[in-house]
């Protein structure tokens, strides 16, 4: 169940990183944590915290869309309910 929310977790910032309009530091930051999830190696949790930090440095760019920094805040959803 918890790899089924992971996955899509990392579908939703995969199309996030690919749209347009957000600036590199962002895609960096949302890449970081497509990176930390995807590491089979360490802990889960530590993973998951890793990713966490990255989205909410990521959301709170200034020059973020509102509709990109929502669906951010809700895969950070679903990821706090993971950790």
């Amino acid at each position: 169940m918890i790899e089924n929310d992971l996955l899509g977790a990392i579908d939703g910032l995969s199309q996030i990183e690919k749209e347009e309009s957000i600036p590199r530091n962002v895609k960096i930051k949302i890449k970081s944590a497509m990176d930390s999830l995807n590491n089979r190696e360490g802990v889960l949790s530590l993973r998951i915290s890793k990713s966490l930090q990255d989205l909410e440095d990521a959301s709170d760019d200034p020059n973020l869309p509102d509709y990109i920094r929502s669906q951010i805040w809700s895969i950070v959803s679903l990821l706090e309910s993971k950790e």
